[in-house]
């Protein structure tokens, strides 16, 4: 680049998605889209040959459709220079996303990744070749100004690392019109339509930036949550700076993304249709809880037990004596508290719920329905502020 210049940026994107069942497990892209593997006879060659429905190669490149590894989804919004318009194209997406599944920027167990794609030309429409001469420092200056979303982002940020996603060689690639895939964020910032307006209005005059300071030396003060709002102001992105650094998430990224995306809010409470009765499965996921819960039953041969677990923190919390009050009054039976069976701790939700036989059985027989509508809300309000379970009993279980 011969000298600092005022160019145009050009942003697009193709986040992965995790796709959950009604059960909060996981659904591969393969899955979602219901591919069939269909074998046909070549005459003029005399071969066999396989072909698959729907066509493999279109979803690898289609708006909606997967990941080279066929497992997770991935939307691919139209390229827009306007981070508003990105938020509009992205939206329209999610909006044709099937219903009958939920969607999460956050994954337990496989690298979602963020991708963000910069192209860059001159105002008289030159192509800027990006990679690798500008790679290098842009990837950099987009780490460092993106801090607090990356401070926020613990679960993908440990998956991704296992996985080896946040390797140097991982973090930038040559794309599309000499442009750059910047690789490092994982999805989280598709969690609300509000903060992905902020992350692709600051990536926006991060280049900006530097492409009208080129061979100057920089500085911007950081402290422990990140860039300073003086080091926002300098680039001309205070406001998304001030968002960033304040950038509260609570539970939203384990939330189906229809919730802030579309206003879809879909109830949120699971039951194992397995361990209950079709009455009590329908009440229960009535209830008004907005945070995602999952409900199962533990065996009879587990006697009477109760587990409580809340799997963004990777714990078990400490069941309230209330609840044996309770349990005892509606059984006659006294229940203690063990650890969440170890299959279960990788469903996509926060807090996991596990009842007695005797008590699942008790509750159906009376159709007291209300008082353990009460109960599961005390122990999900538990299971979010509660204390931990801390016992050396503690067994691990591959039984439910």
């Amino acid at each position: 680049h011969p000298e600092p210049k005022s160019v145009k940026v050009m942003l697009g994107c193709d986040p992965e998605l995790t796709v959950i069942d009604d059960n909060y497990q996981n659904v591969s892209a393969e899955e979602y889209f219901d591919i069939n593997v269909i074998e046909e006879y070549d005459e003029e060659t005399d071969e066999y040959y396989e072909i698959t429905e729907p066509d493999i190669d279109s979803l690898l490149e289609s708006s909606i459709g997967i990941d080279g590894a066929r497992y997770e989804l991935e939307i691919r919004p139209e390229p827009t220079q306007n981070p508003i318009m990105m938020v509009q194209n992205i939206n329209e997406l999610i909006s044709r996303l099937h219903n009958e599944f939920g969607y999460l920027t956050t994954s337990f167990r496989r690298p979602l990744g963020g991708h963000i794609h910069i192209t860059v030309t001159t105002w008289d429409r030159h192509s800027v070749r990006l990679y690798p001469n500008a790679a290098g420092q842009l990837w950099k200056l987009c780490d460092f100004f993106l801090q607090p979303l990356f401070l926020a982002d613990k679960i993908n940020w440990e998956t991704r690392r296992e996985h080896g996603y946040l390797s140097l060689p991982q973090a930038v690639r040559a794309s599309h019109f000499n442009g750059i895939e910047y690789r490092r964020p994982s999805s989280l910032w598709l969690t609300r339509p509000s903060l992905t307006k902020v992350v692709f209005s600051l990536i926006k005059k991060v280049v900006e930036y530097y492409f009208t300071h080129l061979f100057t030396v920089q500085e911007f003060p950081a402290d422990k949550k990140g860039p300073t709002l003086a080091a926002y102001a300098k680039i001309g992105a205070y406001r998304e700076g001030r968002k960033l650094r304040s950038l509260r998430l609570g539970i939203d990224f384990m939330r189906d993304i229809k919730y802030h995306w579309t206003g879809n809010r879909r109830n949120i409470v699971k039951v194992d249709p397995n361990s209950f009765q079709f009455e009590t499965c329908e009440y229960l996921e009535s209830l008004n809880i907005s945070v995602p819960t999952y409900i199962y039953g533990l065996k009879a041969s587990r006697g009477d037990v109760l587990a409580l677990r809340n799997n963004l923190r990777s714990c078990e919390k400490l069941i309230p004596a209330s609840i044996y009050q309770f349990a005892k009054e509606i059984t006659g039976k006294s229940h203690r508290q063990i650890e969440t069976p170890d299959h279960l701790k990788s469903r996509h939700t926060v807090i996991l719920i596990g009842l007695s036989r005797s008590l699942r059985e008790a509750i159906e027989e009376t159709k007291n329905y209300k008082a353990l509508g009460e109960q599961i809300i005390t122990l999900v309000k538990a299971g979010l502020t509660g204390p931990k379970y801390y016992t050396i009993s503690l067994q691990s279980s591959n039984r439910q």
